[in-house]
């Protein structure tokens, strides 16, 4: 078998769940840290800008339209559209101002906008998979 055989049939066996959590349209000022998961997340910044701090590292890393971030390990962490933003978990923050039917989520507060899609996915039977165990 050639190795391109072995990496196509290695390629075929990778089954991938995904989801997108939601649609978000927030006017500043806004902040939201994001607890701990087991599998990855992502964030595309669709409009706008923010910072995005990641637990573990020490720098924030501020994101712009088209930028498109993905947390492997499903890391905690905290999106804002400014460093001096106050900071609220989620959890609370969508029990305030709930997704619509369609999963958009919309936090107005007078400033300028950020827009974005989130999301996660998980890899099936990763632990199973020589390829994706040896992945960062």
């Amino acid at each position: 078998m050639s190795q391109a055989d072995v990496l196509n049939e290695v390629l075929h066996s990778i089954r991938l769940r995904s989801a997108v959590y939601c649609r978000a349209r927030m006017s500043a000022r806004w902040g939201f840290k994001v607890e701990e998961r087991d599998h990855a997340r992502f964030h595309y910044i669709s409009g706008g800008q923010c910072w995005i701090e990641v637990d573990g590292v020490r720098d924030p890393v501020q994101l712009n339209e088209g930028d498109f971030v993905i947390l492997t390990h499903g890391q905690a962490h905290t999106l804002r559209d400014c460093l001096d933003s106050p900071v609220e978990r989620l959890a609370h923050v969508l029990l305030r101002m709930p997704l619509d039917k369609k999963k958009n989520f919309v936090w107005e507060n007078g400033g300028a906008y950020t827009t974005m899609l989130c999301g996660g996915f998980r890899l099936e039977e990763r632990k199973a998979n020589p390829l994706l165990t040896s992945l960062p």
